[in-house]
C-alpha cells in the first residue's frame, strides 16, 4: 500500500496512518520493520539493523540475508514499511522488497510516482476542519473546552491549512509552552518564523515544520533548480491559484503599447524577468512535474471562458517558509519578479474578453502585489516602475469591464480599486494618473458629481485645450486616456442636459496627428465618432448621425480592419440609427455583413463586441417579425452561452435572449410561453442582483402586460399610466458612453410596442 496526504507536506499524516495499520493489525504479523526510506543510506542502516535484530549470523551481504530470510519463512505473515520514500529517482526502492507472498509492504511518500510502486495506493485529502480540530485538541491537551476555545482552535486549524504536520506541533507547542489557542494565534502573526521551528521532544516526528521541509528544499535545489526558482516565484505570489497561463507567457513575446501608443513586442527577458527563469514549455511542464513529485504544489482544472485552464496552488505555510529561508535582498528581488510576470503575461494589446479572463486569473495576485509597494522596510522604496506596471493592469482591466459589462463590486473590489488610485496618485505617471482618474471617476452614481470632478481635473491640469505639446509624457497614449476622459464627460453632460451640440466633441479632442494616428490614438478616434453619432441619434438629428456613423463603418473595409470589435461596434451604432427610425430592413442590413466577416476571421461569443451585435442583430429581426431566424439564433446563442459559465460576462446577453424569446411568445399570443421566458428573464436578473428600476422593470411590467392581455385584471387609464411610467423608469443609461452597458436600448421598440397593444387591446 502506497499512502501519500493530499495536502502536500503531510509528514505525520501519512506515517501516522501506516503506524495505525500496524498496530491495529499487529496480531496478524510474526514481526513489524520500520525502515526510513528518505535516502539509501537510511535505508541501508535500517536493513542492517533489522539483520541484527533477526540474529541472521554475520554474512557479507545483510540486505540480502534478511531478504533470503523472508523467502524461506512462508508459515508466518510480515510487514514492512518503508516511511518517507519521496526521492523515488535517487535509488531504485522496489530493488529492496523481498520478494515474497508472506511479506505485507507499506510505503509513504509525497512523490507522484510512488503509485507505480502499487496503483492501488491511498491518495489521503486534506483533512476536514472537524478532524484537524480534533487532532489539535488532542495533542494540545484541550479538555472540556469552552466554545470560545473551539472558535480559537478552529481558527489555529484554518491558519495552518489543516496540515496533520502543523496541528500536531502546534499542538505540542501549546501543551509544552502552557499557551492557549488565542495565546499560540498572537504568536503566530507576530513571530511565525520563530513558532514553526519549534520542535516537540516527544513527538512522533521530533523535527520542527520549518526543519521538515528544508531537507526537500535543499533537495529540490540540487535535483531541479528551475523547479526552485519557480517555487520562489510561486510564494510571492497568490499560493491558493497560479494559472499555468503565467508561466506559458513567459515561453513567447508578447505585445505591448509604447509611450507613443503603438504597439511592440518584448520577449520575457527584455520585459525584466530573470534568464533563468526564461524556458521552453516543456522545460516548464518538467519543473512542474518534480514541484508535484516533491508534493510542494498541486493541480488542477478549471473552466474560465470557453476553456479549460491548469491551476496550481501552494500551501500557505510552505510558501512561507520558501520565504522565510532567503536573505532580504532575494526576496525583494523575488517580489519584484512575482511583479515582472504579471506585468508580461497581461494582454496590453487587447480590448476584449483576454483582459478580463486575465482578471479573473490574477485578481488575487494584483492584490497580493500591490500589498508589496508600500512596504519599504522589507522590499525597498524604490518600487515606482513595479507600482506602474501593477497599475496598468488593474486600471486596464477595469477599463474593459466598465465599458464591456455592468461588474458586481466586491468589498474586496473596492478596496483594491481604492489602494489602486492611491497608488496612482502617489506613483503614477502622467499616463497612470491620468488613467486612474478616468476610471475612478466612472464609479460615481452621481453624474452631476462625477462631470465636475472631470472638469475640475482638466482645468487643474491645463488640459481644457487638449494635452501640452511641450510635456515628454502628453504623448500619443497620454492622448488617447485623455480622450476617453473627454468623451466621458461629453456623454455625462449629454444625460445632463447640459445643451452641449455633439459637433462640440468633434473639436474638443482629436489625436495628435489627425491624419496617421497611434493605433490607440485611433480607438479613441474611434469610440468619439461612434458617441457623436449617437448623440445625434439621441436628439433626432438623423441625417448628421446618418453622415458620421456610414463614413465611420466606411473607414474599416479601406484599413482592412473589417469583423474587428472596432467594425461591429461601429456597425451597432448604424444599426441604434435605423432602430429609432423602425427601419428593420437597414438595421438588419447593417449588422449582417460585419457579423459575417467577424465569422470569418474567427471572433466568436467569447468577445463582448460579438454577443453585443448578436444581440442587438436577434432584437432586430424579431422587431421585423423575423420570429423563427430568432427564435433559431436565440435558442442556439443560450445554449453557447449557458456552456461558457461566466456569470459577469454572460447573464446580460442571456437575460436579453429569455426576453426576447419571451417577446416572441408575447406577440403570437402563447402565453405560457410568454410567462416562462419573462419569469427565467427575471430569475437571472435577480441572481445578479440587478435593481428593479432598472431593466428587470423590462421583464416585471411584460408579465403584468400578459394579466392584461388576458383579461386576469382589469385595466384603466389610471392603471395603464402606471404601468406605462414603471416600464420607461430606470431605462439603463449610458454613464461611460454607450458601450458602458449591455444592454444599453435594449428592449426598447418592445417597451413602445407593448404600450399601443395594451392601449389598444385593453382600454
Amino acid at each position: 500500500m502506497t499512502s501519500r496526504h493530499g495536502d502536500f507536506l503531510t509528514l505525520l499524516g501519512k506515517t501516522q496512518l501506516a503506524l495505525n495499520y500496524a498496530f491495529k493489525n499487529r496480531l496478524r504479523y510474526a514481526g513489524v520493520f520500520f525502515v526510513d526510506a528518505n535516502t539509501e543510506s537510511s535505508l541501508q542502516d535500517d536493513y542492517e539493523r533489522i539483520h541484527d535484530s533477526l540474529h541472521l549470523g554475520d554474512p557479507k551481504d545483510k540486505i540480502g540475508a534478511v531478504q533470503i530470510h523472508f523467502q524461506k519463512e512462508y508459515s508466518v505473515n510480515w510487514l514492512m514499511i518503508f516511511d518517507n520514500a519521496d526521492d523515488l529517482e535517487a535509488y531504485n526502492l522496489s530493488s529492496y522488497f523481498p520478494i515474497s507472498e508472506n511479506v505485507h509492504i507499506i510505503t509513504t511518500s509525497r512523490d507522484h510516482s510512488s503509485f507505480e510502486l502499487a496503483p492501488e495506493g491511498i491518495l489521503l485529502e486534506m483533512m476536514e476542519p472537524e478532524e484537524s480540530k480534533t487532532l489539535l485538541l488532542s495533542r494540545a491537551g484541550l479538555v472540556n473546552p469552552t466554545e470560545q476555545t473551539l472558535q480559537d482552535v478552529g481558527n489555529v486549524v484554518e491558519q495552518l491549512s489543516h496540515l496533520p504536520l502543523a496541528i500536531d506541533q502546534a499542538g505540542a507547542y501549546m501543551r509544552t509552552r502552557r499557551c492557549s489557542p488565542a495565546a499560540y494565534l498572537r504568536r503566530f502573526e507576530t513571530e511565525r518564523e520563530r513558532v514553526l521551528k519549534f520542535s516537540p521532544k516527544l513527538s512522533s516526528y521530533k523535527k520542527s515544520v520549518i526543519t521538515a521541509w528544508e531537507v526537500s528544499f535543499m533537495r529540490l535545489e540540487i535535483a531541479a533548480p528551475l523547479a526552485s526558482k519557480l517555487l520562489l516565484l510561486f510564494s510571492y505570489l497568490d499560493s491558493r491559484r497560479i494559472s499555468e497561463d503565467l508561466l506559458l507567457g513567459l515561453t513567447k513575446p508578447v505585445t505591448k503599447v509604447d509611450p507613443d501608443g503603438n504597439p511592440y513586442s518584448v520577449n520575457a527577458v527584455d520585459d525584466g524577468i530573470d534568464p533563468e527563469v526564461v524556458e521552453d514549455a516543456d522545460e516548464y511542464e518538467e519543473a512542474i512535474q518534480k514541484l508535484l513529485s516533491f508534493s510542494f504544489i498541486r493541480d488542477h482544472v478549471e473552466q474560465v471562458g470557453a476553456r479549460d485552464v491548469r491551476v496550481f496552488s501552494l500551501h500557505p505555510l510552505v510558501a512561507y517558509c520558501t520565504q522565510s529561508r532567503v536573505v532580504q535582498a532575494v526576496k525583494r528581488h523575488s517580489a519584484e519578479q512575482a511583479i515582472n510576470v504579471l506585468s508580461h503575461a497581461f494582454p496590453e494589446w487587447s480590448i476584449n474578453f483576454s483582459i478580463v479572463e486575465f482578471g479573473r486569473l490574477t485578481r488575487s495576485h494584483l492584490i497580493r502585489c500591490l500589498g508589496y509597494i508600500d512596504q519599504s522596510e522589507t522590499f525597498g522604496s524604490n518600487l515606482e516602475e513595479h507600482a506602474r506596471k501593477l497599475l496598468l493592469i488593474i486600471w486596464s482591466i477595469r477599463t474593459v469591464q466598465l465599458y464591456n459589462m455592468k461588474p458586481r463590486k466586491t468589498e474586496s473590489d473596492v478596496q483594491m480599486l481604492s489602494k489602486a488610485f492611491e497608488m496612482a496618485m502617489k506613483y503614477g505617471d502622467a499616463y497612470i494618473s491620468l488613467a486612474a482618474v478616468s476610471i475612478h471617476y466612472r464609479h460615481y452614481d452621481n453624474k452631476d458629481f462625477a462631470e465636475r470632478l472631470c472638469g475640475k481635473y482638466i482645468r487643474d491640469n491645463g488640459l481644457e485645450n487638449g494635452r501640452d505639446p511641450t510635456n515628454l509624457d502628453h504623448r500619443g497614449r497620454f492622448n488617447s486616456v485623455l480622450g476617453d476622459l473627454v468623451i466621458f464627460r461629453s456623454t455625462l453632460r449629454r444625460d445632463l442636459n447640459m445643451g452641449d451640440d455633439p459637433s462640440v466633441l468633434l473639436h474638443a479632442w482629436s489625436p495628435i496627428d489627425p491624419e496617421s494616428p497611434s493605433k490607440i490614438e485611433r480607438n479613441a478616434k474611434w469610440w468619439r465618432d461612434r458617441t457623436v453619432g449617437s448623440q445625434y441619434t439621441a436628439i433626432g438629428k438623423y441625417q448628421e448621425a446618418d453622415r458620421i456613423l456610414i463614413d465611420h463603418v466606411a473607414e474599416f473595409p479601406r484599413i482592412n480592419f473589417t469583423g474587428t470589435d472596432e467594425h461591429l461596434m461601429g456597425a451597432c451604432y448604424l444599426a441604434d440609427l435605423y432602430y429609432v427610425q423602425e427601419d428593420w430592413k437597414r438595421a438588419e442590413n447593417a449588422l449582417q455583413e460585419p457579423m459575417r466577416r467577424a465569422r470569418e476571421i474567427e471572433r466568436d461569443f467569447t468577445a463582448w463586441h460579438v454577443l453585443y451585435a448578436e444581440i442587438r442583430l436577434q432584437e432586430i429581426l424579431v422587431c421585423g417579425d423575423k420570429f423563427e431566424e430568432a427564435k433559431e439564433r436565440a435558442r442556439k446563442f443560450n445554449q453557447q452561452l449557458q456552456e461558457m459559465a461566466l456569470p459577469d460576462f454572460t447573464i446580460a446577453p442571456m437575460f436579453a435572449t429569455w426576453c426576447l424569446l419571451a417577446q416572441i411568445a408575447h406577440e403570437q399570443n402563447q402565453w405560457g410561453d410568454a410567462e416562462r421566458n419573462w419569469k427565467s428573464a427575471l430569475k437571472l436578473g435577480q441572481s445578479m442582483d440587478w435593481p428593479v428600476g432598472r431593466d428587470m422593470n423590462l421583464a416585471r411590467c411584460s408579465l403584468e402586460a400578459l394579466d392584461y392581455d388576458t383579461a386576469k385584471l382589469p385595466l384603466d387609464e389610471k392603471s395603464f399610466q402606471k404601468w406605462s411610467n414603471a416600464i420607461h423608469v430606470g431605462r439603463s443609461g449610458a454613464e461611460g458612453g454607450h458601450g458602458n452597458h449591455f444592454l444599453y436600448g435594449f428592449g426598447d421598440a418592445w417597451r413602445k410596442r407593448l404600450g399601443d397593444r395594451l392601449r389598444r387591446n385593453c382600454l
